[in-house]
């Protein structure tokens, strides 16, 4: 201390300002892969949602998004979901996301749509007699499978046909036709026959 004097001492203290954190957005995506019937028409108990991938980013940075493949399915459309419409862009076929870039506090959301819808096979076999020429003198027996009455046989296009002659007694193998697909077509019926005969 000095007499008669005030003496002071100033103490500084600094704190530096940070730069405020940058916001980030989402993006995430739903698949939902629908089963049909015969007819197009949607087997509720059979519908299968799965979450796809989500991400996060900053609004310089771009999101990407892609189609999940499921065996038999087939993609039929994409749509962004409600909210998020502006934000993102759909191609103009509508099954594919563009890339875009995320928004602030934002999360962006697109459903993909699946669909996998049964055929149908019927099988013919027919059995003729014809003369020593190989003209049909009458058709004996004729079977269809499934018989009048029974279920169609039904499946999906991942699915092959399952199909065989039928021999009979006395009756030789003869010709058969060509399917159109050795799988199921989605909302077709396929037919085959196969004809036997025997020479009277």
């Amino acid at each position: 201390y000095i007499p008669g004097k005030t003496l002071e001492k100033t103490y500084i203290y600094t704190k530096t300002q940070e730069e405020p954190a940058a916001k980030t957005g989402k993006f995430k995506e739903t698949h939902v892969y629908k089963t049909l019937d015969f007819d197009g028409n949607v087997v509720e108990d059979k519908t299968i949602t799965e979450a796809g991938k989500s991400s996060e980013g900053k609004k310089d940075e771009k999101y990407e998004s892609s189609k999940v493949d499921k065996d038999g399915y087939e993609l039929v459309k994409v749509t962004a979901d409600k909210g998020s419409e502006k934000e993102v862009t759909i191609s103009e076929d509508g099954k594919s996301v563009e890339p875009g870039n995320y928004v602030e506090d934002k999360e962006l959301s697109v459903t993909y749509e699946y669909v996998r819808r049964p055929g149908r096979f019927v099988e013919k076999h027919i059995y003729q007699t014809v003369d020593k020429d190989g003209k049909v003198i009458k058709t004996d027996y004729t079977v269809v499978v499934p018989e009048e009455g029974k279920p169609a046989v039904e499946g999906f296009s991942n699915e092959q046909i399952k199909t065989g002659q039928k021999p009979r007694d006395g009756y030789t193998f003869k010709s058969e036709t060509e399917l159109e697909s050795a799988n199921y077509i989605p909302g077709k019926t396929l037919e085959k026959t196969y004809i036997y005969t025997k020479t009277q």
